[in-house]
């Protein structure tokens, strides 16, 4: 998105706040551009849309994000539907053809039960605990992708270049000392 198209959005902005008009909407602009830069136009304006129906305040990056997000990501699964699914999938393919079932499920799903183990759920005597574990697993998923889709696309790059560089290497494996270097080691 341009700044005219900044511009355009921060208009309708306006004008469904009156005492907005007058202001200097030039820094809201810079920031808007900045953060609503990875959005494509139409999106974010629909977005605005939505968020100006029912805001009594003048709408902020994070109620534009969070709209466009509800516009364009599908409805995800309640915890319960997506359990139904966990369990349709165990009746299906029991506990020794996991990956078969595995690719049946939703992305988040899949996440959630890998969290809490295939034969685990399969094989639990307390279905009652393996379900309330894999709904904590499952929210948590949940509430980490509502987050991430609102971040601009920037941020998660830099997010990713930081991880990279503060990613400690794999250990090495045990090297077996021989007899004069284990006395070595140890003395």
């Amino acid at each position: 998105m341009d700044k005219k198209e900044v511009i355009n959005l921060l208009g309708l902005a306006a004008a469904n706040f009156p005492n907005m008009q007058e202001k200097d909407l030039r820094p809201t602009a810079t920031l808007w551009e900045k953060m609503l830069s990875d959005m494509p136009y139409q999106v974010a304006e629909d977005a605005l849309i939505r968020v100006l129906a029912t805001a009594k305040f003048f709408p902020t990056i994070a109620e534009i994000r969070e709209a466009a997000v509800t516009n364009t990501q599908p409805r995800l699964e309640t915890h319960g539907e997506a359990y139904e699914k966990v369990l349709k999938a165990i009746s299906w393919f029991g506990s020794y053809r996991e990956q078969e079932a595995l690719e049946t499920l939703e992305p988040i799903t899949r996440k959630a039960t890998q969290a809490i183990g295939w034969r685990s759920l399969c094989l639990s005597e307390e279905p009652d605990v393996v379900r309330g574990q894999w709904r904590k697993a499952y929210e948590a998923l949940e509430k980490r992708e509502a987050t991430e889709a609102k971040v601009p696309e920037y941020l998660k790059q830099i997010a990713a270049t930081m991880e990279e560089r503060f990613t400690l290497p794999e250990p090495k494996q045990n090297v077996k000392m021989g007899p004069e270097r284990a006395e070595k080691f140890y003395l």
